[in-house]
């Protein structure tokens, strides 16, 4: 069988960053000896832009492998409260950085929904790391719920918000064409392109509300079944 670069390389580069990333924390940490106020600043930038790289490989990949139609999900009966948790713990120390809360809103009663689990986890990834970014100060919540058989994540966050004009920009942002995917913008642009693909292959929905001055709430709905 013909070995397969992009895997290969997805998971060397993964790896390297894993290692780098272990090692700015044993530093920050203060195992190998004090450091000063300004070395932690420099190196909290540091683990702050390998946490971005990593995400950033991770869905150049995964839209590879859709646009290739080499990525068959993996559909399976999940709790989505659990994934969302498993989010949080992931990406809570991005937002403690920053002074951000990431509180969960878990919805006790949430049925099971068939999904792709590592998908809509990198889905959820995406939304959170962009609420941490563009959130300066607050809190960013992850909330679940479910009505009308369908299973829904919201995450709101307290940043600067977003306008009309910008907001009806976002949606367009992704455009399907015989061609595949073509990406605007950069980082985020590549993210909300990921997520609105894994969305639409698994036939649910995604949208954003959003004001000035008071945060925007991002949304994706999945059917139960």
């Amino acid at each position: 069988m013909k070995p397969d670069f992009f895997s290969i390389a997805h998971h060397e580069m993964r790896g390297m960053l894993t290692v780098i990333r272990e090692s700015i924390s044993i530093v920050l940490g203060g195992t190998t000896g004090p450091i000063n106020e300004q070395q932690s600043h420099f190196l909290d930038m540091a683990e702050k832009n390998v946490d971005e790289m990593t995400r950033l490989i991770s869905n150049v990949f995964i839209l590879q492998r859709l646009t290739s139609g080499k990525r068959e999900f993996d559909m399976q009966e999940h709790d989505m409260n659990k994934v969302v948790e498993g989010v949080r713990t992931r990406m809570v120390s991005s937002a403690e950085r920053k002074g951000l809360d990431l509180t969960l809103e878990l919805d006790g009663d949430l049925p099971a929904a068939v999904f792709d689990k590592i998908m809509i986890g990198q889905v959820i990834t995406n939304i959170v790391s962009n609420a941490v970014e563009f959130t300066e100060k607050g809190s960013i919540r992850i909330i679940t719920s479910h009505k009308h058989g369908v299973v829904e994540v919201s995450v709101r966050d307290t940043g600067c918000g977003i306008n009309e004009r910008e907001l009806s920009k976002l949606d367009r942002r992704l455009e399907h064409s015989g061609e595949g995917v073509h990406i605007k913008d950069s980082d985020t642009g590549l993210g909300l392109a990921v997520s609105k693909e894994i969305i639409a292959r698994h036939k649910g929905k995604i949208w954003a509300e959003s004001e000035p001055g008071k945060g925007s709430t991002f949304h994706f709905a999945l059917p139960i079944k």
